[in-house]
């Protein structure tokens, strides 16, 4: 049974695997499944049912297939270098499935550990199947294939005589092929300036050292001008003649695009960094160096940890050498975990937010990421005092002593409202989320409602008098001050609501009762006369103004003096 600090072991090797976009299994030196990424399950069953059992008991490949990778995982892991190779699988309908495995010894804690890498390669192994079976067939057949690419083919025997020379070859050179056919390299398409490099590469090839290995060379157009191309040597027979095949491969626009993207890099206002497999910075653009504080000298050839954590992750560096190791042989790790927010650290030691986008990639056979950091404090400062503001407006919104609400104008629905908002009306917030406002009014037709929403839209806002139906059936006299607004491009219309009942029960009594005091002076027998400390006349009653002989609008708003006599 596994120890806890086994199933750690394993639960880690897991998180790495499981990035990868293969299937992915890992094995020890019995055969016996440690792990395997979800995407391994398309080959088998549950990778659960899996993990524990061994590879090669499975009936996943037949006996010929397992014998191969049983081979090879064990050579490799006494250390010898095995090249990726092919294998095939057969489903259950017979179909054949070519899958290339990669696979890399990996020391995990302590243990030896097989990690195979499978990749579906049955269209690219069909092609090649093809293509092979095309160029035996004749010599002609071979001309056809070569003169349909892209890259310049050129057949040259021992002497450096040219024997072919493609379609792709009369562009890239300039010549036509009955001008080169029988000429030597060194008198038509290699420079001076090249016979050097030439030389060795000749040699190395006399001793078939390196086929196949792609190398740069300058060489020269027939009007004289140089470039720089890229070509890989090979060994071929036709008939009982064995000759040499070069694929050449015009690079100077490459080159040309390399500089464009040098250019781009150093004009982005981001930091674009890329380091090795040893975590050790090889690119370093100018945004990099205002981000950081670290000129280009400064930063190369420096580890990217040491030059950017922070010092309050000194615990997380220990962690990262174990990454580091295992992203510089399998090119899984530290530098494959895509976009995520870190803490920068600058030169000075001030440390900032920034947001890190990492890819990785092979460079000369190595693995090596480029990284992208963009300083985010800024944002993170807007999205602070975004987060207040909002923090601020609910807070405002929750505890205002009057209703609020946010009213859909397609729907007549409430988006938001406030507890005041459901209470005065005597609704649970649960009982008020079911509503609309048409369930609330009195006045109005749903047409009517819905022309008067579209009219406050119109005008940028309102305000007006109704009454609104409370959950006993009792109306409740209500201003409303209403003005809409947008949010994420949808139009919504923000309501105020006074509710002024009991103010309108205080005025109706209030005028009830001027009313009736009025009623009891003008109908009095008596004489009465009110005045204001300045002796106007404020009222008159009928009474005493007949007593005097004038009408009440005759006294009205005159001194007292005036009708007294002097």
């Amino acid at each position: 049974m596994a120890t806890k600090d086994q199933n750690k072991k394993i639960d880690g090797l897991k998180q790495i695997i499981g990035v990868i976009a293969d299937p992915v299994i890992v094995i020890d030196s019995t055969g016996q499944v440690i792990a395997a990424n979800n995407i391994f399950g398309k080959y088998t069953k549950t990778v659960e049912e899996l993990v524990n059992k061994n590879l090669f008991e499975q009936h996943i490949f037949d006996e010929k297939q397992n014998l191969k990778i049983k081979r090879n995982m064990v050579k490799r892991l006494r250390g010898t270098h095995i090249e990726p190779y092919e294998v095939t699988l057969k489903d259950e309908n017979g179909q054949e499935t070519a899958l290339e495995i990669n696979a890399k010894k990996v020391e995990y804690n302590g243990d030896s550990l097989d990690v195979i890498i499978l990749r579906d390669v049955t269209k690219r192994t069909r092609e090649k199947r093809e293509l092979q079976s095309s160029l035996s067939i004749s010599e002609n057949k071979f001309k056809e294939v070569s003169d349909s690419t892209f890259d310049g083919i050129i057949l040259f025997n021992g002497n450096e005589e040219i024997c072919h020379w493609n379609a792709a070859a009369e562009r890239i050179y300039g010549f036509q092929k009955k001008e080169i056919l029988g000429k030597k390299l060194t008198e038509t398409i290699i420079p001076p300036s090249a016979f050097g490099l030439f030389s060795k590469i000749k040699a190395d090839f006399a001793n078939k050292k390196d086929l196949g290995r792609t190398v740069e060379i300058q060489q020269k157009r027939k009007n004289g001008i140089e470039f720089l191309a890229e070509i890989s040597l090979n060994l071929t027979k036709i008939g009982e003649e064995e000759l040499a095949v070069a694929s050449i491969r015009d690079i100077s626009e490459h080159k040309d695009n390399e500089e464009k993207i040098n250019g781009i890099t150093r004009s982005l206002k981001d930091a674009v960094i890329l380091v090795d497999d040893e975590a050790k910075v090889t690119y370093w653009n100018p945004a990099a160096e205002e981000t950081f504080g670290y000129t280009n000298k400064e930063a190369l050839g420096k580890s990217i940890h040491r030059l950017v954590m922070p010092e309050s992750s000194k615990m997380a560096k220990e962690r990262l050498n174990e990454s580091v190791k295992a992203f510089s042989e399998t090119g899984i790790g530290y530098f494959t975990v895509g976009n995520v927010e870190v803490t920068g650290r600058r030169k000075d030691g001030s440390e900032f937010p920034a947001e890190l986008s990492i890819s990785p990639m092979k460079l000369g056979g190595k693995w090596n990421a480029v990284g992208v950091v963009k300083d985010i404090t800024r944002r993170k400062t807007s999205s602070q005092k975004l987060w207040d503001a909002e923090q601020k407006y609910h807070m405002l919104f929750s505890q205002a002593p009057v209703g609020v609400l946010v009213i859909d104008p397609e729907t007549a629905g409430f988006a938001e409202f406030n507890d005041v908002t459901h209470l005065q009306l005597g609704y649970t917030r649960e009982e008020f989320e079911k509503l609309t406002l048409m369930d609330l009014q009195v006045e109005y037709t749903p047409e009517q409602l819905k022309a008067q929403l579209k009219q406050i839209i119109q005008d940028g806002s309102g305000e007006f008098e109704t009454r609104h139906r409370a959950k006993t059936g009792e109306f409740r006299n209500v201003i409303t001050t209403a003005k809409p607004f947008k949010n994420q491009g949808k139009t919504y219309i923000h309501c105020i609501v006074h509710d002024i009942t009991e103010n309108k029960k205080t005025q109706t009594a209030l005028a009830t009762s001027e009313a009736r005091y009025r009623q009891l002076v003008e109908l009095a027998q008596e004489g009465i006369w009110a005045i204001d400390n300045d002796l106007v006349t404020i009222f008159v009653n009928p009474r005493m103004a007949s007593m005097l002989g004038y009408s009440e609008s005759e006294m009205r708003d005159k001194s007292l003096l005036e009708f007294v006599d002097s």
